[in-house]
């Protein structure tokens, strides 16, 4: 019964895992779209940050794309506008050492103010940093007013 209180995953649960990813760092580098780099007994391969993090299924305590052999040996942000205009926002029930109840990663890549790319990552939410596909995809090519 996904979302049954508000500690609770309501987005991709599964009979076996109802929980939500705790990392506030992680939501963030969803939204920015980096890459992790790992390195094991086959070698090294690179990891889009999105793959990273699986979905529970019938494994909940697998919950990475790592193998067992493997470490991290980095992660990459590429240099590029959304990371000069990106925000990280967080709801939670005290001010210090609190999981989100919610949060959010937005990170905007604007030409001559127009948003030209959105990305939106949502924590608290899954059992993994949740990519708002669907809403990025909505809020191209929006006028943009820079505050004053």
């Amino acid at each position: 019964m996904a979302g049954f209180n508000r500690i609770h995953a309501i987005l991709e649960t599964s009979d076996a895992c109802i929980a939500t990813h705790p990392s506030d760092m992680c939501v963030a580098l969803a939204a920015l779209g980096a890459t992790v780099f790992v390195e094991g007994k086959n070698g090294q391969r690179e990891i889009a940050f999105n793959d990273f993090h699986r979905l529970p299924g019938d494994t909940p305590q697998i919950e990475t794309d790592l193998q067992a052999d493997e470490l991290i040996k980095a992660i990459e942000i590429l240099q590029n506008d959304f990371v000069a205009n990106s925000l990280y926002r967080k709801v939670r029930d005290r001010s210090s050492y609190a999981f989100a109840l919610v949060s959010v990663a937005a990170a905007l890549e604007l030409q001559n103010n127009v948003i030209a790319n959105v990305r939106i990552a949502l924590g608290g939410v899954s059992h993994k940093p949740w990519r708002a596909f669907e809403t990025e995809r909505s809020g191209h090519r929006r006028k943009f007013q820079a505050r004053s």
